[in-house]
């Protein structure tokens, strides 16, 4: 059956979309479960909802590729297609265009796209709970009327009761940032509380925001903003609940931000990677990729490497002088699933990108 696309506005089923709404966090729940975004999280922009597409997309089980050279975004899951050019307002689905209420854009890195283009894509239905400024969508055709209130989570005695804690701080930068770039903060400790961290010596980066993307594990950002340049700067984080804060506790790997453009003898970028940095899946054969951007010189396809738990599975890849993904030819094991990523550029300068995502049964 042909997907209709219809254009996101304010009005959702029938419901307002507040001001007041977007002042806060917008939360995300596919089939009632939550979609962790560590990066760029869903804005609104002129009365639209924009979410970020990789996210969504892949928690619809649809793979996500980027053509750098064209700016074109490539969705695919089953027998539907779904391709957008970013700035654009038209869209095709299995070949034919489809009008967007927005243009697809790119935020921080992050390709954003109207939240009902995203939803009815893919034969999905959507719907808006202003109780809890979060944006419900549905595969299975009934839709939850609304999902419990966020606060109710702290209403339980026992929980409140209890002391806060921190088990551990890390962040996804490996090397030098520089202005634009983005690092991804993880905290676990406590659930149920709000988190936050800061970066010594950068007025911007002091109490960042993190949300909960699971129960105990908080995660978020920081972009790097022009003419910054801190050398081995402290990470740190807390949780607050109810007046009450835990102890601090600090990464174990300072942080280094260099100047404002990236120096010509770093190594390629490797970015917008999935599956996301710590996430959970089910277990099956999700697309490993990763978006490759040069800071200096050009990138050597013939020098990238993937690493799956260890094997070298390059001869199985897609490369490109922008991308490289990997579908495994099994299911993946239970639990933790650890990718690993090497690329060189024209100069020699390599870079080396590791992360893990656990997998757990369906």
């Amino acid at each position: 059956m042909r997907t209709h696309i219809i254009a996101a506005s304010l009005l959702l089923s029938g419901l307002t979309l507040s001001t007041t709404a977007f002042a806060q966090h917008i939360n995300v729940r596919v089939n009632g479960e939550l979609v962790p975004f560590a990066g760029q999280q869903p804005v609104e922009e002129a009365g639209s909802v924009l979410v970020p597409l990789r996210g969504v997309f892949e928690k619809l089980g649809a793979t996500v590729a980027y053509d750098y050279n064209t700016r074109t975004v490539l969705a695919i899951k089953e027998s539907t297609s779904v391709s957008l050019k970013l700035g654009s307002t038209t869209a095709a689905v299995n070949g034919q265009p489809e009008n967007l209420s927005r243009p697809a854009q790119a935020v921080n890195g992050t390709t954003l796209v109207p939240l009902r283009f995203v939803s009815e894509a893919l034969g999905a239905q959507v719907r808006w709970n202003d109780e809890n400024q979060t944006v419900l969508i549905d595969t299975n055709g009934a839709i939850q009327q609304s999902v419990p209130p966020a606060p109710a989570r702290d209403t339980n005695q026992d929980r409140d009761q209890g002391e806060l804690s921190v088990n551990s701080l890390t962040h996804d930068a490996r090397g030098p940032l520089h202005a634009g770039q983005v690092v991804t903060v993880t905290l676990t400790g406590t659930p149920y509380a709000r988190a936050s961290f800061s970066i010594q010596g950068i007025e911007q980066a002091q109490n960042v925001p993190m949300r909960e993307t699971q129960d105990g594990t908080y995660v978020g950002s920081f972009t790097v903003p022009e003419g910054v340049t801190v050398r081995r700067a402290n990470m740190t984080a807390s949780l607050r609940r109810r007046g009450r804060t835990s102890p601090t506790i600090q990464a174990e790997r300072p942080i280094t931000i260099g100047n404002a453009e990236p120096a010509t003898n770093d190594g390629p970028w490797i970015h917008d990677l999935s599956p996301m940095p710590n996430s959970t899946l089910p277990q099956g054969r999700p697309v490993i990729q990763g978006t490759l951007s040069p800071t200096g010189a050009g990138i050597r396809p013939r020098s990238v490497r993937i690493l799956l738990n260890g094997d070298d599975v390059t001869d199985q890849a897609t490369i490109t002088d922008t991308s490289v993904s990997f579908k495994p030819d099994s299911v993946l094991p239970l639990g933790r699933n650890t990718v690993t990523i090497l690329a060189r550029d024209r100069a020699g300068n390599e870079t080396r990108k590791e992360w893990a995502f656990n997998v757990v049964e369906r």
